[in-house]
Order: structure tokens, then sequence, then C-alpha cells
């Protein structure tokens, strides 16, 4: 029985490897084999049937070869790699991870920062204790859910003082924020904003009290009013002088367009592979500090196997928008 689960498995690879030398006959059948069955290893994948199978071979075959020529090319800024996105199309990574199309404008009643530009020095917020580990939203466009509770974490934590940073629950923003009538969407998509002024109403508990589920649910409603409540947001001056100033204080929630950032692994990502238009917005994640030489750290909402163990280094600038939408919270 065993030979013959044996003999089996080899057919199998066998015809796999025929395949994909039939689809990609310039290429290695049998390094690509491996890189396929490495990458559903890696991340725990598993299809339903050999149809299903099939076609995600192929969307991963097309993203491979994307990968290997962008890195092949020396005068990159970033390398790319095979991660737990390599088998979806870019449609689909959008529908399943980035928001809806949202309005060009927030909350014009928003006050604006105003803090002193002139004195502002290299800051890495990630060194400091104030943030919990990088989460994950899985497939649901909550990331707005995420940049918020990571800003009003950061808050929490920098004027607390805790030994271990308090975390808290995405999921009463996505469950409960819409139904408070704040205009969030759940995982269909929010503004920061609209979710800060949603628990300066009602408060938010801690991850532990409200677990995440990645999907809409309904406002456990008995939880409101008990958790912390941050006292004013404001937004912060599109400029790389208000930015800097405003995260010697804290970390600031901000919304990019992060429509190419699928396959980044590291290095720093170009103004020329985003969009900086206010309306191509499309993701919220949190800005946590900047280099001497002017590049953000971006903490995102994708796990610790994305990226840099889940951050992304920005160039110098309004790359991918950055700039457009900053919130800034007080305790």
């Amino acid at each position: 029985m065993k030979l013959t689960y044996f003999l089996v498995g080899l057919a199998l690879i066998g015809a796999a490897t025929v395949y994909l030398i039939t689809r990609n006959p310039n290429g290695d059948g049998h390094l690509d084999m491996y890189s396929f069955l490495k990458f559903k290893r890696s991340f725990n994948v598993q299809y339903h049937n050999e149809s299903e199978e099939s076609y995600r071979l192929s969307v991963f075959l097309e993203n491979l070869k994307m990968i290997e020529k962008h890195n092949a090319d020396s005068t990159r800024t970033y390398d790319q790699e095979v991660n737990q996105f390599a088998d979806l199309t870019i449609e689909e990574f959008e529908s399943r991870y980035l928001m809806k199309s949202l309005p060009s404008q927030l909350n014009k009643n928003l006050a604006v920062l105003n803090l002193n530009e002139t004195a502002s020095q290299p800051i890495d917020w990630t060194t400091k204790n104030v943030l919990p580990g990088v989460k994950n939203q899985q497939q649901c466009g909550s990331c707005w859910a995420f940049s918020t509770a990571g800003l009003l974490e950061s808050v929490y934590n920098i004027h607390n003082k805790p030994n271990t940073p308090i975390s808290f629950s995405e999921q009463q923003l996505v469950d409960c924020c819409g139904a408070e009538g704040f205009g969030c969407e759940g995982c269909g998509g929010a503004w920061p904003t609209d979710a800060v002024a949603y628990t300066q109403k009602f408060g938010i508990v801690q991850e532990s009290q409200y677990a995440y589920t990645a999907k809409d649910g309904k406002c456990n409603k008995t939880l409101e009013g008990v958790g912390y409540k941050p006292s004013q947001q404001f937004q912060v001056t599109a400029s790389d002088a208000a930015l800097q100033a405003a995260l010697q204080n804290q970390p600031i929630s901000i919304c990019v367009d992060a429509s190419q950032w699928s396959s980044y692994a590291s290095g720093v990502f170009p103004q020329s592979k985003c969009s900086s238009d206010p309306n191509a917005a499309d993701h919220a994640v949190l800005l946590v500090g900047y280099n001497a030489n002017g590049t953000w750290k971006v903490r995102n909402s994708w796990g610790t196997s994305w990226g840099v163990g889940g951050y992304i280094t920005l160039a110098a600038g309004n790359t991918c928008g950055l700039e457009n939408y900053a919130i800034y919270a007080t305790y």
C-alpha cells in the first residue's frame, strides 16, 4: 500500500512538472514546481480540487515570472518575493485585502494639528515598547480598523507605559462603527477618522474582550462605553515636516495606495510604483517612524510573513499618498 501511494505521488509530481514545462518552455519546470510546492507548504495552502489547483498554479507561475523579472533589474530599490498572495491575481488581491473606493474628503470639521516643525529627529516607535505584535487582517478589508487600533494603542501605551503593550479590538470597530452610524462598512472599508470618532463616543475594549473574526458581525453593545476613549483627533498637514513633527509624539494613522504592495519583500518602495493621488487610497496602515534620509517606516496588517516582519519602507515624500490622510489622536 505504501508503495502504491509513493508511485501515485511520483506520478502527480511528474504530471505537474510536464504541465509546468508546457506552460513555461523557456524556464526550469522542476524548479518552478519546487517553488509552488514550497509556497503551499509554507503558507499551508490547500485547494478544493485539481481544477482549482491547476488554475492557482498558472496564476502562481505568472506572479513568479514577474517577481523574478523585477528582482533581475539592477536598478531596483526594493526586492519582491513569493508570499501568501502569490497564487492570487491582482484583482483578487485588491478585492480581498484592500478597501473599496472611498470618498476623497475626510471630515471637513477635523482640526489641523499645529506643532513645532523645526526640531524633528529620526524616530522608530517599534523600538519603544508601545505597540503589540504585527497583526493580520486576513481576507477582510478591515485595514482601517487595524490602523485605528494601532493609533489608539500607541497613544494609550505611550501615556500609561504598561509592561506589555495593550492591544485593542479591531473587531469591535468592524462590528460597531457602522452600526452606530459612523459610516464604516466593516470588511468593505472605512476612514480611520470615522473609527476614531466612534471610539470617542463609545470607547474601544481590549482584543481579549472582543476577539477578531475577519468577518462582519453583530455589534456587541454590552461592551460599548466601558473601554478607552481618546479625547481628540487631528488631521496632520500634508507635508514631510508636519508628519515628522507629529511622529516625535506618536505613530500616525495613514491611508495609501497599496495596489502594488502584494509582493514586497524588503528595500525602499519608490514613488514611481504607486499613486499619490488622494482618490487612489485603498489601504490604511500605521506610520511608525522615519530615517535620517527621509524614508518612512510603515506597519502593515498582513501578518509577519509579508515584507520585513510586517513592515514596509516607503521613499521620502508623499509616496503612495501617505501624507494625504494622516490622523493624530490625543489621550
